[in-house]
């Protein structure tokens, strides 16, 4: 059935097979990761009983339209009522344990305010860190170089930036320095941090350090489980 799910959702979404992964490889990521998810959450006491099973089932069923409708996506998923049925608890537990993995992310962490000015021109990039050496204020840089939205970011912490780079100089200035000319794939960057310490997480990047957490623990069950598949 997850083999059905997600063959067809390839269509839509190719991206969800990396490089160099089958989607059998995906499924069986994925089950493993449910498998050490819901083990986790009975170990820490926590058991998706009958009542509950039966409360998701009406609640499922109330969500596709019906029971006909509801039978109707179980045969197109590649379910049958019986094997959809052991597959809620599970889906449950699971679910129960990434909560408790996300919950203790912190509501506050270290955190920078900062601008930064992109580059895509060797000469441009060079006559502006000159013109910061010199003494010319950042933001006056900024505006004769990136007059738009001026390179603002907002608060931010550690693992949320696409170039963990950028961010490492990012934490390691102090408010009010700039860095020197920094080279990515995407071009030539100076950056400027306004403010740093302890703030509260933004909703965006409170999910991204969840789905770290989740991650990070997912890799650690990993490395330590006794993990046999069985396929078919």
């Amino acid at each position: 059935a997850s083999l059905l799910q997600i063959e067809a959702a390839l269509e839509s979404y190719p991206d969800l097979v990396g490089p160099g992964q089958t989607a059998e490889d995906v499924v069986v990521q994925e089950l493993v990761n449910r498998a050490l998810l819901a083990q986790a959450a009975r170990d820490a006491g926590f058991t998706a009983d009958l009542q509950m099973t039966v409360e998701k089932m009406a609640t499922l069923i109330d969500q596709a339209g019906g029971e006909e409708a509801f039978d109707d996506w179980l045969v197109k998923s590649g379910y049958t009522l019986e094997s959809f049925s052991f597959e809620v608890p599970l889906e449950l537990e699971a679910a129960w344990q990434r909560d408790q993995i996300a919950a203790a992310v912190p509501d506050e962490v270290e955190q920078v305010r900062a601008q930064q000015i992109l580059f895509h021109d060797a000469y441009q990039a060079s006559r502006a860190i000159k013109q910061l050496n010199a003494g010319i204020a950042f933001a006056s840089v900024a505006q004769s170089n990136d007059p738009n939205n001026l390179g603002y970011l907002d608060w931010f912490p550690r693992g949320v930036l696409h170039f963990p780079e950028l961010e490492e100089v990012f934490f390691s200035l102090a408010p009010g320095q700039h860095s020197e000319l920094i080279e990515t794939e995407a071009g030539s960057h100076i950056l400027y941090v306004f403010e740093k310490g302890m703030h509260p997480l933004s909703t965006e990047a409170r999910l991204i350090l969840e789905e770290q957490a989740v991650a990070s623990w997912l890799a650690d069950q990993r490395a330590s489980a006794d993990i046999q598949l069985a396929l078919p």
